[in-house]
């Protein structure tokens, strides 16, 4: 098989949390590559593998960066930044993809804020 064709069938493992503040806020990241808002998260490379990092010490890692705490509203609004163009400070991957159906199963099933829930189901 060739490099290329190795690499396009390469497996990964990521990994992604969503904590919530005292009013149901979920706590949210702008991603290093400038490519948009997502949930703190990512992929396990290669060199953790190696160096036979558990889940939780990879998780722990991508907290490092500066975060901040979004609402129902403000993924809605992120996400349609995204689907109109804005890829720098929209939702990562806009309505329907991933984070979007992770931020609606945060508000949704697991937020602590009955009134985001209902922002949420009607809304998302």
């Amino acid at each position: 098989m060739e490099e290329k064709e190795k690499e396009k069938h390469r497996a990964t493992i990521g990994v992604f949390a969503i904590p919530q503040d005292k009013e149901g806020k979920g706590l949210w990241s702008q991603r290093r590559d400038g490519k948009g808002i997502n949930a703190i998260g990512g992929t396990v490379d290669p060199e953790d593998a190696k160096n036979a990092k558990t889940l939780s010490e990879v998780l722990k890692r991508e907290f490092a960066v500066a975060h901040f705490w979004m609402d129902p509203c403000q993924i809605v609004e992120a996400a349609e930044r995204y689907d109109e163009g804005d890829k720098a400070s929209g939702l990562l991957s806009g309505r329907g993809k991933r984070q979007w159906q992770m931020a609606k199963a945060f508000f949704i099933d697991a937020s602590q804020n009955p009134e985001f829930r209902k922002i949420a189901l009607s809304e998302m």
